[in-house]
Parts: structure tokens; sequence; C-alpha cells
């Protein structure tokens, strides 16, 4: 190798590889409906605007335990996308049968990890699936690519996007890799929460006093052992030892994001709460159809954007791909008597975490992992066990968007899962509407549709005591008001 050809991919990166395994393959699916497309369309999208962004020719290559960006030497964009024509008769359950096939299927490891899908038959309309792994950019970076390679008009010419920056190599095989990754998460955090805490400092002191790798290492798992010390979740079909590679999905219809800002306001909380308030119903609903009880205590690792939100033309705007959140474990009100038991009780334990350093914590400590070879056992630790479900909340764009000058008529993303956990709940908004997506593992919920059903269920719930104009009790007069300001 020389200087020029490769670069080091940074431990936030890193991280997903080193969690890689071929039961809970690291990527990342996406979909669009669109008016007809041609497969010309698709080829000619992916060259002039998915292109320009170089990490796309790139492929991440472990050498010594060490991960680095390398060119593809026989990059051919036209291998990475696949034209597929859907089963009869073309409807919903056909089209989630063959994204699922999809999500089944490993990446080609000697070329850029991912892929593109037209599948023609859908009801008149085109899909196009994207896959792309998770060490090339997380959820709300692909929400943004999304805006940077559509139009918001069908007759736009493009205009180039900006390419993705190279960022400067990090130093991974030293001490001051170590620091620099360190350091950025650190300032990152601090940055968007606005203030420094006692903890933060320490660490960043640790680093300019030149004290061991070590040390600042312990420092840091120093704070993921209280995490680890969480106790388990229940035992559930949404975790377990034996996992396939085989993966099926589901999604939820739409529900109008005005009906849900209305429905949280008279029912006193955020969307947010509303939507775990309805993955908890829904969650304990389908332990009773199955004939078990509601487990008694199952926990959601829930990505938190740790990036600036800049928004232009009613999108995401693209700061450059990567990875830049954190996780936090949200205890989910699975065995609440009553829908309203379970939405006050996720919103109490949201708005601890609202003022919680837990996501800068796990960012910074995944990040570090993914620096340090074979410590794969450890970041799997992070995880599991403490969580039984990754749940991650995506903001799409709020008006129209054009691929090629076709309409998307409609988006949807599913997130994947790591070590033991084998369900993945995603939330996506997109031209004033929000759908619920779910992935499972065919061992253990082979229909993912009637999972989904008891969550549309509960969300339906909450909108009609909104309907009826239920209101939360007030606080007795004279005393202070705890709980949302």
């Amino acid at each position: 190798m020389t200087e020029q050809a490769w670069e080091p991919v940074n431990g936030a990166d890193a991280v997903w590889l080193r969690l890689e395994s071929a039961d809970n393959p690291m990527v990342i699916t996406a979909l669009a409906v669109t008016e007809p497309l041609s497969v010309a369309d698709l080829h000619r999208l992916v060259q002039s605007r998915f292109m320009q962004f170089e990490r796309f020719g790139w492929i991440p290559v472990n050498h010594s335990g060490i991960w680095f960006w390398e060119p593809d030497p026989e990059f051919e964009p036209e291998f990475h996308v696949r034209h597929l024509a859907l089963p009869d008769p073309g409807d919903d359950e056909a089209l989630a049968t063959l994204v699922g096939d999809l999500m089944s299927q490993p990446l080609a490891e000697n070329h850029p990890l991912w892929q593109f899908a037209l599948i023609e038959g859908y009801q008149g309309r085109s899909v196009i699936v994207m896959r792309v792994h998770h060490c090339y950019a997380d959820g709300l970076s692909l929400a943004a690519l999304f805006g940077a390679i559509s139009d918001d008009a069908p007759n736009v010419r493009p205009i180039p996007v900006r390419k993705e920056p190279v960022s400067e190599s990090e130093r991974a095989r030293t001490y001051q890799g170590i620091l620099e990754t360190l350091r950025r998460a650190l300032e990152r955090v601090t940055h968007i929460k606005g203030e420094w805490t006692e903890k933060a400092g320490q660490l960043l002191a640790m680093a300019d006093a030149g004290q061991a790798p070590s040390q600042v290492l312990a420092a840091v798992l120093g704070e993921v052992a209280q995490l680890m010390a969480l106790p388990d979740d229940s035992p559930s079909p949404l975790t377990g030892q034996r996992l396939s590679p085989l993966k099926r999905c589901a999604w939820s219809a739409p529900v109008a994001l005005t009906e849900l800002k209305q429905t949280a306001r008279v029912l006193g909380s955020s969307v947010n709460d509303l939507l775990l308030g309805a993955v908890s119903g829904g969650l304990g609903r389908y332990a009773t159809l199955q004939g078990g009880e509601a487990p008694g205590k199952l926990t959601a690792a829930m990505p938190v954007n740790l990036r600036p939100l800049n928004h232009a033309d009613g999108r995401q705007a693209l700061l450059g791909l990567g990875n830049y959140f954190g996780l936090a474990l949200v205890p989910l009100a699975v065995s609440a008597a009553n829908p309203l038991e379970s939405l006050y009780r996720v919103r109490h334990e949201s708005e601890k975490l609202r003022q919680s350093w837990q996501p800068a914590i796990v960012h910074v400590a995944m990040s570090l992992l993914g620096l340090v070879p074979g410590l794969r056992q450890t970041a799997l630790e992070l995880i599991n066990r403490r969580a039984s479900l990754v749940l991650s909340n995506v903001p799409g764009p709020w008006r129209p968007r054009y691929l090629m000058g076709r309409k998307v008529e409609d988006v949807m993303f599913w997130v994947p899962q790591a070590g033991q956990i084998c369900t993945g709940v995603s939330l996506i908004s997109y031209g004033g509407q929000l759908r619920m997506g779910l992935v499972t593992d065919r061992n253990h919920i082979a229909r993912p549709d009637a999972l989904m059903g008891c969550m549309s269920s509960a969300l339906e719930d909450y909108i009609q005591l909104a309907r009826e104009g239920w209101h939360p009790p007030r606080p007795a007069s004279g005393s202070r008001r705890s709980g949302q300001s």
C-alpha cells in the first residue's frame, strides 16, 4: 500500500465491521416507491449522483486487526445494481418477502459494501431498494444522502452534489489516534449539549496530560461498566442464541404527522414518547397473542443523533457520511396495565435520558472499541442482554422528492441488529406522514406483520383517546409541577 492508497477507518465506523456476523450483517436497508423508472435511469442516478461520494468506491479491508479504506481497483458501478421482477400478485406481501430475501443475502466482501435493486411489478410503480453497510453511514446520514441525490421538482437540472470531504487520516495504530477519536467525540457531544461535564473534562485532561493509553481507556470503560451493570432484559422472542441469516420485514400503514402531533398535545406527551408507548403496548399485546405473558423488562437500544440538525429545502442537510450517534437504553413499558400507563412510563424514562450523558459515553466507548482489535465481545456486551431490540427514528423530507424526474411516493428503512438481538423497529416520516417498519429473524418471529399489527393497533388507541377528548389530570392546586415543562 502507498500513502495515497489507504486511509484508516475511524473508530465510530470500524465498530460496525467488528460487530458483523453471518447471522446479523450490519447493513441498513432502505426502500423508495417511485413512479415507473427504468434500469437505465437507475444506472444514471448511481453514476451521476450517488458516486459523487467517493467513499462508495472504497472497500474496508482488515490488516492485522486494523481496518483501512482502500479504493476498489476493479470498481464497476454496474456490478452494484440489480434488476428484479416482483412475483405475482405484486402486492405488499410479495414485496415484503422479496425485500426480506435481499436482506438475507450478504454483500460481496471484495467490493464496496453497497447495492441497489430496481424491482418492477409493484402495482404499476417501481421500487428501489438500497443496501449500505453501517460502516459507511448511519441512518440519518443516509436520509440526508437521499435528499442530496434527489430533487424537489421533477424537471430540475441536477446540481453537482458536494463531494464527501476526505477526512484527515487517523493514526489508528497509535496512542494519538485513540486520543484524537476520544477528543473529537467529546468535543462533538459537548458542542451539541452546550456544556461541559465533570467527567468529560476529566477525560480530556487525562489526554492532555499524556497519561498512558490504558488509563484513558480505563476511564471511558469505567463509564461503560455502569451500563453493563444494568440488569438483563427478560427472555423474549426478540432475542436468542440461535439466529439465522434469514430476515423478514413488515411496515405499517401511513399515519398523518399532524394527527400524531395533535394526539401528543392532547395526551401531554411528545410524538416520540407516543411512538415509544405504541411500541411498548404492541409488544405486550403480541406476547398475549402468542399465548404468553408480557415480559417484565424489555429495553430498546435507541440511536441518539450527535450532529447539528441543519435543514435545507425541507430536507436534512448532508454534513458528510459516517456514524455520529450514541445509544440510549430506553426501558419499555411492556407490562403496563393500560395504554396511558405505558405512555407516561416511557415519557418518564425519556425525560431522564434527555438529561443523561449515556449516549455520549456509548459513542466514545464504541469509537474506542472500533479502533482496538480483539474487543468485539466487549462491544457486543454494550448492547447484548441490556437491550432486546433496536429502535431508530429518522426524519425524512417534509415535501415530496424526485429521483431522475420520477416522484418518490413512499419511503421506508430497516435497521440492523447486533449480537443476539434479532428485532429492529424503524420510524420514518416523509411528505407529512409517518410509517413504522419492522425486521425480525425468521427463527424467532417468522411473521413480523402480526407484531406490526399489534404496534399499529396500540398507536391507533392513542389517536382514538385524543379524538374522544381525553386530557391528562391537572396537578393539584399549589403543588409543584413535575415532568415536561
